[in-house]
């Protein structure tokens, strides 16, 4: 435990003062610079860009100011540990490799191959930390069941079992750098991250910036993006699931937004990325997530001034009661925003495969190659549960146990393998990927892991920020299994590097409103 408590040396306090120092210097230069370069993009795509026009360059313009403000509210936040930041762009960097060549493993495997390289240099000699994972939620959902599953694949399927391993390795080295991160700097991993995925996604926006405001998105290629231009991806140089980057978008609200360390323009810009992020992807999971988070902060923060709110009309005039009401039911409305803009009723019920989704017919080839033909307002999620419910009442004792040995990473195909150029389906619910990839252990280590992760968030002291990000997470279970982590998620980076600053003891109290009228 002494590991995790020894504080950096002065050389860090000595980096956040001139982190301080500079923001002032930052924002003179940048501001400017981001202003010039947006509108020198926004014109030079609208002459000469695919759809030249002037919608085009207003377009690309304001696309290109709001990825340049992400950077610059990345860059302005303090105290930041080159570990978050690189875990969270070399993340970022597998994700946008695995949707942009979904057919072209190489490259998302070249990734991952800088990222061992780089974490296990980084965090050399590795023993010294090992120790600390079983304490931590957040190891028994991303590394324990890689272990579990390797023990069936090894026996059944040798190959599938070493892949395995080395995922569990990737997990391992990730969770290694956050500790080590806290050991060198004494700082917050958490602050990193999210400074990192800040960067992460501006990338994807200046990519994308010629569709970011468009009614119709730039897709990628194949199954996966055929008839989703209706949601934002990304461009040409890169994509990410839509769903992938609303997640992402949240972490940058649920980190900086609860905290009073950031500056008010800085808690309230990361709300605006999150809120335009959310429309842009059209992400029913993100939408979700935002607003059970949101409603916890608005019930949280509306409790702890209920001893003012005796005299709610006298209150609610004051100064002190308008702006902590107005915090409170800030977060919630800006869901709700995004929930009415995005269709409201026909965004929840939408069909996005099948018949009534595409309006094709059975000879479609794009629709015969993704063979995602339910009716069905889960995107298909059901009848994939069910299929790898099926799946485990037919495996070994051995599978039913460790888990399912089909394929490395538990993904579902719906027609024979030989058919090539079909999506490789995930659970889209954590608990079914449990059951998948580690079986009925595999469950039981997700109950301990969440378990572990509300306990130590309910704890006296723990700051809101940080309870806000295990609910959040929690909430995406039932769509999602991004809270278990794999290639290039980043809400499991999250909870890791939270629970990180949370066992070191740096449950500060800096939370808005820590106390009525606190802002």
């Amino acid at each position: 435990m002494r590991l995790l408590t020894e504080r950096g040396s002065a050389s860090a306090g000595a980096s956040a003062a001139t982190t301080r120092r500079a923001r002032p210097a930052l924002l003179r230069l940048g501001v400017p610079a981001v202003i010039v370069l947006a509108v020198a993009g926004g014109l030079f795509d609208g002459l000469h860009g695919a759809q030249a026009g002037l919608d085009t360059a207003v377009g690309t313009t304001l696309a290109l100011l709001v990825a340049g403000g992400m950077v610059l509210l990345a860059l302005s936040l303090p105290d930041l540990a080159a570990e978050g930041v690189v875990v969270a762009l070399l993340s970022l960097a597998a994700a946008v490799m695995a949707w942009s060549h979904t057919s072209e493993p190489r490259y998302t495997f070249a990734v991952l191959g800088v990222q061992v390289v780089v974490f296990a240099a980084w965090t050399f000699p590795w023993f010294r930390c090992l120790p600390v994972l079983p304490r931590l939620g957040s190891a028994w959902l991303g590394v324990a069941v890689w272990l579990l599953g390797a023990v069936s694949a090894l026996v059944l399927a040798p190959t599938y079992g070493v892949q395995r391993l080395v995922y569990a390795g990737i997990a391992v080295l990730t969770v290694l750098m956050f500790l080590r991160g806290r050991q060198r700097t004494g700082r917050d991993m958490t602050v990193g991250l999210a400074g990192g995925i800040l960067i992460g996604l501006a990338f994807l926006v200046v990519t994308g910036s010629g569709n970011f405001f468009s009614l119709s998105h730039y897709a990628p290629p194949g199954p996966w993006g055929y008839r989703f231009n209706g949601r934002f991806w990304g461009g040409p140089l890169g994509v990410l699931h839509p769903n992938g980057m609303a997640l992402a978008a949240l972490i940058i609200s649920l980190r900086i937004g609860p905290d009073r360390r950031f500056a008010v323009w800085q808690r309230l810009s990361a709300a605006a990325i999150t809120t335009l992020l959310l429309y842009e992807t059209n992400s029913r999971t993100g939408v979700l997530a935002a607003f059970v988070a949101g409603l916890a902060w608005t019930v949280v923060t509306l409790w702890r001034a209920r001893h003012s709110m005796r005299s709610p009309v006298r209150y609610l005039g004051s100064r002190e009661g308008a702006l902590t009401v107005a915090s409170a039911l800030l977060p919630l409305a800006l869901v709700v925003g995004v929930f009415v803009a995005a269709g409201g009723r026909d965004f929840v019920l939408a069909q996005r495969y099948g018949p009534v989704a595409t309006k094709a017919t059975s000879t479609d080839p794009n629709t015969a190659a993704d063979n995602l033909t339910t009716q069905s307002v889960s995107s298909g999620r059901i009848d994939n549960w069910s299929a790898m419910l099926r799946d485990w009442q037919h495996d070994t004792l051995l599978e039913k146990t460790f888990g399912n040995t089909d394929n490395t990473r538990g993904y579902l195909l719906r027609q024979a393998a030989s058919v090539k150029n079909q999506p490789k389906l995930t659970p889209d619910n954590a608990g079914v990927a449990e059951l998948r990839r580690g079986g009925v252990l595999g469950v039981l280590a997700f109950l301990v892991g969440f378990g572990l992760l509300f306990w130590r968030a309910f704890r006296r002291g723990s700051p809101l920020w940080w309870r806000l990000s295990v609910i959040g997470a929690f909430a995406t279970v039932a769509t999602s299994d991004q809270a278990l982590g794999g290639t290039g998620t980043t809400l499991l980076l999250l909870l890791t590097a939270g629970e990180v600053t949370m066992l070191a003891g740096l449950s500060d109290r800096s939370v808005l409103p820590d106390r009525p009228g606190d802002r």
